[in-house]
């Protein structure tokens, strides 16, 4: 096999997906719901950090929609996606 998948050890399996965005979440949450079958436990481990010269007043619209969406919403989506399949468990 080649490409980045090749050095993976079995059973683990690779997703490229953006967190930030509905798409990228929903990949994401349909992945794990195939190889795992129900989520269980879903640990939030994500966002960044952007360097901008000059300073908060520097900072754009498009920017904080930048930042919101890899700080903020990369969590909240994969939460919210992800949800449906947890809700039995807790409800048990």
């Amino acid at each position: 096999m080649q490409g980045p998948t090749a050095d993976l050890p079995e059973g683990v399996r690779l997703v490229v997906a953006d967190a930030a965005t509905p798409d990228g979440t929903g990949r994401l949450a349909a992945e794990a719901e195939e190889v795992l079958g129900q989520v269980d436990v879903l640990v939030d481990n994500d966002g960044g950090v952007m360097p901008v010269p000059g300073g908060i007043g520097a900072i754009g619209d498009e920017e904080w929609q930048a930042v919101i969406a890899a700080n903020l919403l990369s969590a909240v989506r994969p939460t919210s996606c992800s949800c449906p399949a947890c809700a039995p468990a807790a409800a048990a």
